[in-house]
């Protein structure tokens, strides 16, 4: 019924979903889902684009979200991973808060680092499947709506990395791991 109301919104007064959900009852303040977003070019990683789809399937939303890193350091970046996956968390801004969102699971396992040296570029994929509530698939999407305003915070971006030490190296300023913010839409399949 909500659903109906906000395509309905849309159509007869061009108002964004949070406005609509917002006067329905809902969480999302209309200043974090409304009006477009501007680009944060200092934020070292850049999405290619401002927003992204999810695909809903009966028991999960499926996704993805590419960006690239620059690193803008004067000294080599360290990327602790297993088999290539790292340590990758995905946030909503919720009231005014960075709340977790999305944070798939990583093998514990220590495969060689990769290395960005200074000035390098490096693309990156963040992967979406979560389960929607009510599911068994985990994670689990921890909200009950997902447009909104996002975020990608990397974990194991270092600025040393050392074999025999655990944690493996010193991880770069939470500023530094950040990308800029884009918004998740809930996509048709076609």
């Amino acid at each position: 019924m909500i659903r109906r109301a906000v395509a309905a919104a849309r159509r007869l007064a061009g108002l964004g979903a949070a406005a609509v959900l917002v006067a329905c009852g809902g969480d999302a303040a209309p200043t974090e889902t409304d009006g477009p977003l501007e680009r944060d070019a200092s934020a070292a990683f850049q999405t290619d684009s401002m927003s992204y789809g999810l695909v809903r399937t009966t028991q999960e939303y499926q996704g993805r979200v590419e960006m690239q890193y620059t690193n803008r350091r004067n000294d080599t970046v360290y990327v602790a991973n297993c088999g290539g996956a790292t340590a990758v968390k995905l946030e909503r801004l919720v009231a005014g808060q960075w709340r977790t969102a999305f944070e798939p699971p990583v093998f514990n396992c220590f495969s060689q680092p990769i290395v960005i040296a200074p000035g390098a570029t490096r693309r990156f994929t963040l992967l979406i499947g979560a389960g929607v509530q009510g599911s068994a698939v985990e994670p689990r999407w921890p909200y009950a709506d997902v447009e909104g305003t996002y975020r990608v915070v990397w974990g194991q971006f270092l600025t040393s990395y050392r074999e025999d030490r655990s944690p493996k190296g010193d991880a770069l300023p939470l500023d530094q791991r950040l990308s800029n913010r884009f918004r998740l839409v809930l996509s048709t399949v076609r």
